[in-house]
């Protein structure tokens, strides 16, 4: 009886050890932003384009969507562009922000280099990395993740 229940336990033990090991590993941020973009891929998939778009306005909190014309669609940080063309909009440093997305996109999706922005869940400012992913029919969807800055306003990465 007793070699019994020890077996049952060395086979249960051996069964689930190798979850409790993936349960364990930390994702990194550059992971947990490109698992919520295939998600967020397969929503689009699933759901259609437009009613994905109206449950990013409303509930998303770090997915953006934009055309190729620099159209916003959906903005987590700045639901007062949603409706506006932000294709010449540049940022802080003069960059073409809104081209250089769409660029990224158009040449099939990736990392754009980090910005230096205001951390919206800290208030404090921090590099901002932005992962893109273009999508059939002229639009991408993009999310990011903030990291500190190597110096004031020095995004390397």
């Amino acid at each position: 009886m007793i070699k019994n229940n020890s077996l049952k336990l060395v086979f249960g033990l051996l069964f689930i050890l190798p979850y409790c090991k993936l349960l364990a590993v930390e994702q990194s941020p550059q992971d947990m932003v490109i698992k919520l973009i295939q998600q967020t891929e397969s929503q689009i998939k699933t759901q259609g384009k437009e009613k994905s778009i109206v449950e990013f306005r409303k509930k998303s909190s770090r997915i953006f969507v934009i055309n190729y014309d620099g159209m916003v669609l959906a903005s987590p940080l700045h639901p007062e562009m949603v409706g506006t063309n932000q294709f010449n909009y540049k940022d802080a440093s003069g960059e073409l922000a809104v081209q250089e997305e769409i660029k990224q996109a158009q040449t099939g999706g990736g990392w754009v280099k980090g910005r230096f922005r205001m951390n919206s869940d800290s208030g404090k400012y921090a590099c901002r990395k932005l992962y893109i992913q273009s999508m059939p029919g002229n639009y991408f969807i993009g999310s990011w993740y903030y990291y500190p800055a190597t110096k004031k306003d020095s995004c390397p990465i």
